[in-house]
């Protein structure tokens, strides 16, 4: 560019220099802001870092301290003991109604006359009051103050149902009073609403007050946490709460390890204010910007910058409280300037590294310049006295391996030729005058080859080169070229010759002659072609030959197929007619077998119902002689009786005889009744032995029966398997009729293919005929071309 032309004319020495000392300090400025703002990021995340880690660290102490309290309330609460101190202390707290005002006579009794300071109070075990309450309290009060000072509490209360603080261990001026009436100042405080919110809770659960002013503590805030107490029937029947004081807090805040001079940590809540903070300075305790940060984002971490009260910028992370019961978050602050400060001192060490690398680099940047630039320097002047003709000059001596060294020893060579040059420039006429001599036969020789050439080109090889040259490489040239245009006239006159032999259908003719390279494959291939045309009809002569023979064979053939053809086409017709016949036959047989079958099936119908009226008779039998076997038993108990009877005459004409006269008319009467029972032995007897013969007839009768039942079932199991068979017949002949039906559809089926196997074989006649009429049209063809009798026999 013109602009940059004025460095053109500076030194190389002087453009090195400056070269290296601009590298080197953009160098070291690109590395050094880089670096610096590398270190900047890295310092800023890992400061978020470790202030994120800080307030995660405090949030989850004040989140455990407060879950310890919890826990720790809920334990003692649900002790036995906490119950029956309630429940006692409610008790003599209600008897001191009897005695007057009970809130006045608790805070005279352990405040006004407590002979302890107002922050010993709670040194007082028992009161002068003398009564159910003094014991009740002492009996407990040791251990409530254990547990108060133990844990850091403000104070620890008991509450029965009615509102009535019953019980407290530092006695400020709540102690005894009432937070269920609405006009007491005690009813809105932090420690009524944790109370009242209590008793609507199950056991185990707590409510929460959070850090407010509280009128009866001497300063500062405090937050109260509470839950039920219960008796064995789980009923409510008071509350325990404690006061958290803020200094418990204050503790965890304090800490200000890995915070620096500058840090701090507060407690606040959701809307920004201040609960509890590091910094006991009172221009310190303000609001922080919490409540202008998105509310969504007060439950994750939250990180911001703000100006502190005078003014300084500070990088705040808030981490938020994880306590169910309060809206807390924990925010750790430092001062950027604080924060800063190891960026700045890193970025001014670096500017004076790099301020000392830049003196550095430039002293050496000289070095090195005076070091390439004065050989170079002495080079040039060399080369300058030969490009004046000086050949004598002589190079300053320098033992270097580098790019100096190498361009010294080009400069040595190229000195070294110059005066090779020098030299030679006497021989150098001496050979022109004989390069122009032979430039001019050159020429004269390339004319006459143009002609030579550009005739051949044309068509004419009867140009030739004179041979007689006066350069022996020219005669060598012009012999060459002379064979060349002989071979190719020869070559080309061959191969027209046999091209229009081939053209007459002449394929005798053959290319003749000692040929090399390409025209001999030419003359080969040319023969190869003859001889490929010569083959070829050959081929096609025998092949029509035997096309001809062949056609004249499927004409002979095709006439049988077609004599035969219409032979089978009128047996199959005469076929069809006799498979019609047998067809009406077999329907007819299969009807009268389906008559048959049906007489069949009546005469087997008679046959089952004359055996149901056999069977039917058979059990009549059997109920005759079952009635016969019953009337032979009852006539053998008639002929007991007659025997009996017949006994009781006896007997009664024995004792009529002993009786004499006065027993002669019974004696008629028994005689009588022996005379009866005799006669009904005797019939009894004749009925008896007709019912023996009419048993014997009807037991021949059952046996005939039964003969007969058997024979019916035989009878009628033969009807049966006739039947069936008759019924297999009738299908066996309708399946017959059916196939007759089938195989007459096929005969006719091979009627019509043989009727289209004749057309067929008609067709293919003509087609035959057509194929020998081609195949003589093919043998004129052949006919006309001229062929060498041994060689396409030799072929053949």
């Amino acid at each position: 560019m013109p602009k940059f032309q004025f460095l053109n004319h500076l030194k190389l020495s002087t453009k090195m220099s400056a070269l290296l000392a601009g590298l080197v300090l953009l160098t070291v400025l690109c590395t050094s802001t880089l670096s610096y703002f590398v270190s900047a990021q890295s310092l800023q995340s890992e400061t978020e870092a470790r202030l994120g880690s800080i307030a995660s660290l405090k949030s989850r102490l004040i989140a455990d301290q407060m879950a310890s309290i919890e826990r720790d309330l809920v334990l003692n609460a649900n002790k036995k003991g906490a119950a029956d101190g309630v429940e006692l202390l409610a008790s003599a707290f209600g008897g001191l109604a009897f005695m007057g005002d009970a809130t006045g006579l608790l805070q005279k009794a352990y405040i006004d006359d407590n002979p302890n300071g107002d922050t010993e109070r709670y040194l007082l075990e028992r009161s002068t009051l003398g009564d159910a309450y003094d014991r009740y309290h002492a009996g407990r009060h040791a251990g409530m103050v254990d547990l108060a000072l133990a844990n850091g509490y403000g104070d620890v209360y008991l509450f029965d149902k009615k509102g009535n603080l019953i019980y407290s261990v530092f006695k400020h001026r709540d102690f005894a009073a009432n937070f269920m009436q609405e006009d007491s100042p005690l009813y809105q405080t932090g420690l009524g609403h944790a109370f009242r919110a209590a008793l609507e809770l199950q056991p185990g659960e707590t409510s929460f007050a959070d850090f407010a002013p509280y009128p009866m503590k001497d300063a500062g805030d405090a937050a109260f946490l509470a839950t039920p107490v219960v008796n064995e029937k789980a009923d409510v029947i008071g509350v325990m709460a404690v006061q958290i004081k803020i200094e418990n807090l204050q503790t965890i805040l304090t800490l200000a390890e890995g915070l620096g001079t500058t840090g701090q940590t507060q407690l606040v809540r959701e809307a920004g204010a201040v609960i509890a903070s590091s910094a006991p300075d009172a221009h310190e305790m303000v609001d922080w910007p919490v409540a202008d940060a998105d509310p969504t984002k007060w439950r994750t971490h939250l990180l911001f910058e703000a100006p502190d009260a005078d003014g300084q910028m500070r990088t705040h992370v808030f981490d938020a409280v994880n306590f169910d019961q309060a809206a807390w978050l924990v925010g750790v602050s430092q001062s950027q300037a604080e924060l800063t400060q190891p960026t700045q001192m890193l970025g001014w060490m670096m500017l004076a590294v790099g301020v000392l690398i830049l003196v550095v680099s430039t002293a050496l940047a000289l070095i090195y310049t005076r070091s390439v630039a004065k050989p170079i320097s002495k080079l040039t002047q060399c080369m300058r006295k030969l490009a004046n003709g000086e050949h004598q000059v002589h190079l300053p001596p320098m033992k270097r391996g580098d790019e100096i060294g190498e361009m010294r020893a080009t400069v040595e060579v190229f000195r070294a030729n110059a005066v090779r040059v020098a030299e030679l420039s006497a021989d150098e006429d001496v050979r022109a005058e004989e390069r122009e001599r032979r430039a001019r036969q050159m020429d004269q020789f390339q004319f006459i080859m143009a002609e030579v050439v550009e005739a051949a080109a044309n068509g004419d090889f009867s140009q030739r080169l004179p041979e007689n040259q006066p350069d022996a490489e020219l005669q060598k040239l012009a012999r060459a070229v002379n064979s060349l245009v002989h071979n190719v006239e020869h070559g080309v006159s061959e191969t027209a010759r046999v091209l229009s032999a081939l053209a007459q259908a002449d394929l005798t003719q053959r290319m003749e002659g000692s040929y090399r390279g390409a025209f001999s494959r030419l003359r080969d291939d040319t023969n190869e072609v003859a001889h490929a045309l010569s083959d070829i009809v050959g081929k096609l002569r025998r092949a029509s030959a035997s096309i001809k023979t062949a056609s004249h064979g499927m004409h002979q053939n095709a006439q049988d197929l077609t004599t035969r053809s219409s032979k089978q086409s009128q047996l199959v017709e005469n076929t069809r007619g006799g498979m019609h016949d047998v067809a009406v036959l077999i329907n007819q047989v299969a009807a009268d077998t389906n008559a048959v079958v049906g007489r069949s099936k009546d005469v087997g119908q008679t046959a089952t119902e004359n055996a149901q009226i056999m069977a039917q008779a058979d059990d009549a039998m059997t109920r005759i002689t079952q009635s016969a076997s019953k009337i032979s038993t009852i006539i053998g108990m008639i002929d007991d009786i007659a025997f009996q009877t017949n006994l009781l005459a006896l007997n009664a004409s024995v004792e009529a005889a002993r009786a004499g006269e006065a027993g002669k008319g019974f004696a008629v009467v028994a005689v009588e009744v022996r005379r009866l029972a005799q006669s009904a032995a005797d019939a009894s007897n004749e009925v008896k032995a007709l019912i023996e013969q009419s048993n014997a007839e009807v037991d021949q009768g059952s046996k005939l029966v039964a003969r007969s039942t058997q024979m019916l079932n035989q009878m009628l199991d033969g009807v049966r398997a006739n039947n069936q068979a008759l019924v297999n017949l009738a299908q066996d002949a309708n399946a017959q009729a059916q196939t007759i039906a089938h195989l007459s559809h096929d005969i006719s089926s091979l009627g019509d293919m043989i009727g289209e196997s004749s057309a067929l074989v008609l067709r293919n006649n003509e087609n035959i005929e057509h194929t020998a009429r081609q195949s003589q049209r093919l043998d004129d063809i052949v006919e006309l071309f001229h062929l060498d009798l041994a060689e396409a026999e030799r072929v053949a």
